[in-house]
């Protein structure tokens, strides 16, 4: 891994925009437990509100998913960290919105343009959407899956593993 990109923080919200899934990741970069973190609003990450609705609107004005956005999250301890999010609607099998998914990778501002390559980081996009592929179809067949199988799954779920 490139010292200057970090590991993904990965988060999953439903449609109220609740955090339903959070990575070990996530937990470090924001400082926060798994608990805290479960069951909080997606706005809490962001720096401040209105970085929040930037991202969502650049959601909806893409077409329902976006790639490197260049934002701020912020830890418990207040501390403002630059990332690059990618970010992904999800539906239902009925074209229901029940969510979305977030990739944010930490970086180093004005550092990782010099001495990432193009390459590099097209790459990691390609990489990045078929993560949201593959939880686009996880989620295309939630609709048929019921509320305690859902949750279920969800504690069962193992954290990811430091990469």
């Amino acid at each position: 891994m490139d010292p200057l990109i970090s590991s993904d923080a990965t988060l999953a919200i439903n449609a109220e925009g609740i955090i339903k899934f959070a990575n070990q990741e996530a937990c470090e970069l924001t400082e926060r437990t798994m608990n805290e973190l479960i069951g909080e609003s997606i706005v809490e990450v962001y720096a401040s509100i209105e970085l929040a609705r930037e991202a969502n609107r650049k959601i909806y004005r893409a077409g329902g998913s976006i790639h490197n956005l260049e934002t701020k999250t912020k830890t418990k301890s207040g501390k403002i960290i630059p990332v690059r999010v990618s970010a992904s609607h999800l539906y239902d099998s009925n074209g229901k919105y029940i969510g979305g998914v977030g990739y944010f990778a930490r970086y180093k501002q004005g550092i990782v343009e010099g001495f990432v390559e193009e390459a590099q980081i097209k790459a990691r996009v390609e990489q990045l959407e078929t993560k949201m592929e593959n939880w686009k179809k996880l989620a295309s067949g939630l609709g048929k899956i019921s509320k305690e199988a859902i949750r279920s799954w969800i504690k069962s779920y193992p954290l990811s593993k430091k990469r």
